[in-house]
Protein backbone atom coordinates (compact mmCIF):
# COMPACT_ATOMS: atom_id res chain seq x y z
CA UNK A 1 0.00 0.00 0.00
CA UNK A 2 2.58 2.46 0.94
CA UNK A 3 5.92 1.66 -0.29
CA UNK A 4 7.89 4.57 2.23
CA UNK A 5 6.72 2.29 5.13
CA UNK A 6 9.87 0.59 7.14
CA UNK A 7 9.18 0.31 10.57
CA UNK A 8 7.17 -2.64 12.12
CA UNK A 9 4.77 0.25 14.06
CA UNK A 10 4.30 1.85 10.94
CA UNK A 11 3.23 -1.17 8.99
CA UNK A 12 0.90 -1.93 12.10
CA UNK A 13 -1.06 1.78 12.48
CA UNK A 14 -1.56 0.73 8.60
CA UNK A 15 -3.22 -2.07 9.52
CA UNK A 16 -5.48 -0.80 11.93
CA UNK A 17 -6.13 1.94 9.79
CA UNK A 18 -7.58 -0.31 7.49
CA UNK A 19 -9.45 -2.41 10.06
CA UNK A 20 -11.08 1.09 10.82
CA UNK A 21 -12.05 1.92 7.56
CA UNK A 22 -13.22 -2.11 7.05
CA UNK A 23 -15.49 -1.40 10.64
CA UNK A 24 -16.86 1.72 9.55
CA UNK A 25 -17.80 0.53 6.67
CA UNK A 26 -19.29 -2.74 7.57
CA UNK A 27 -21.58 -0.85 10.68
CA UNK A 28 -22.80 1.73 7.68
CA UNK A 29 -23.87 -1.07 6.07
CA UNK A 30 -25.70 -3.17 8.65
CA UNK A 31 -27.70 0.38 9.36
CA UNK A 32 -28.33 1.02 6.39
CA UNK A 33 -30.00 -2.22 5.70
CA UNK A 34 -31.89 -2.14 9.14
CA UNK A 35 -33.15 1.24 8.60
CA UNK A 36 -35.57 -0.05 6.51
CA UNK A 37 -36.61 -3.08 8.44
CA UNK A 38 -37.20 -0.28 11.86
CA UNK A 39 -39.16 2.16 12.48
CA UNK A 40 -37.53 5.38 12.82
CA UNK A 41 -37.82 6.07 16.24
CA UNK A 42 -35.97 2.62 17.50
CA UNK A 43 -33.29 2.75 14.44
CA UNK A 44 -32.46 6.04 15.48
CA UNK A 45 -31.42 4.77 19.26
CA UNK A 46 -29.65 1.51 18.12
CA UNK A 47 -27.06 3.28 15.94
CA UNK A 48 -24.35 5.42 16.75
CA UNK A 49 -25.12 9.22 15.95
CA UNK A 50 -22.28 9.53 13.23
CA UNK A 51 -24.08 6.27 11.78
CA UNK A 52 -27.29 7.86 11.81
CA UNK A 53 -26.65 10.98 10.36
CA UNK A 54 -24.53 8.97 7.46
CA UNK A 55 -27.03 6.58 6.84
CA UNK A 56 -30.35 9.32 7.20
CA UNK A 57 -28.24 11.67 4.35
CA UNK A 58 -27.85 9.10 2.01
CA UNK A 59 -31.57 8.10 2.23
CA UNK A 60 -32.53 11.80 2.47
CA UNK A 61 -30.74 12.42 -0.51
CA UNK A 62 -32.19 9.38 -2.70
CA UNK A 63 -35.53 10.81 -1.54
CA UNK A 64 -35.04 14.26 -2.77
CA UNK A 65 -33.49 13.49 -5.99
CA UNK A 66 -36.45 10.97 -6.81
CA UNK A 67 -38.93 13.99 -5.37
CA UNK A 68 -37.49 15.95 -8.18
CA UNK A 69 -37.53 13.85 -10.76
CA UNK A 70 -41.13 13.05 -9.81
CA UNK A 71 -42.38 16.60 -9.21
CA UNK A 72 -40.54 17.71 -12.78
CA UNK A 73 -42.43 14.75 -14.78
CA UNK A 74 -38.60 14.91 -16.78
CA UNK A 75 -36.05 12.19 -16.23
CA UNK A 76 -33.26 14.73 -14.77
CA UNK A 77 -29.96 13.35 -15.86
CA UNK A 78 -26.62 14.59 -14.34
CA UNK A 79 -23.60 12.97 -13.94
CA UNK A 80 -20.09 12.98 -12.16
CA UNK A 81 -19.62 16.05 -10.30
CA UNK A 82 -22.69 17.64 -11.50
CA UNK A 83 -25.01 14.68 -8.87
CA UNK A 84 -22.21 15.69 -5.98
CA UNK A 85 -22.87 19.63 -6.95
CA UNK A 86 -26.51 19.24 -6.48
CA UNK A 87 -26.30 17.26 -3.15
CA UNK A 88 -24.28 19.48 -1.68
CA UNK A 89 -26.68 22.78 -2.25
CA UNK A 90 -29.74 20.53 -1.26
CA UNK A 91 -27.60 19.90 1.76
CA UNK A 92 -26.80 23.66 2.34
CA UNK A 93 -30.47 24.95 1.41
CA UNK A 94 -31.14 22.46 4.07
CA UNK A 95 -28.99 23.62 6.91
CA UNK A 96 -30.01 27.42 5.92
CA UNK A 97 -33.54 26.96 6.43
CA UNK A 98 -32.77 24.46 9.79
CA UNK A 99 -30.44 27.45 11.00
CA UNK A 100 -33.29 30.27 9.50
CA UNK A 101 -36.59 28.35 11.79
CA UNK A 102 -34.23 28.06 14.93
CA UNK A 103 -33.08 31.49 14.93
CA UNK A 104 -37.02 32.65 14.16
CA UNK A 105 -37.33 30.35 17.39
CA UNK A 106 -34.87 31.91 19.79
CA UNK A 107 -35.99 35.71 18.59
CA UNK A 108 -39.52 34.65 19.01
Amino acid sequence: MYNCVQGMVERWLLQVEEMMVASVRKVLGESHAAYGDTTRNMWVLEWPGQTVICTSSIYWTAEVTDAMKTASGVEVTVSGSGTYLISLLILLMLFLFLLLKRCSSINA
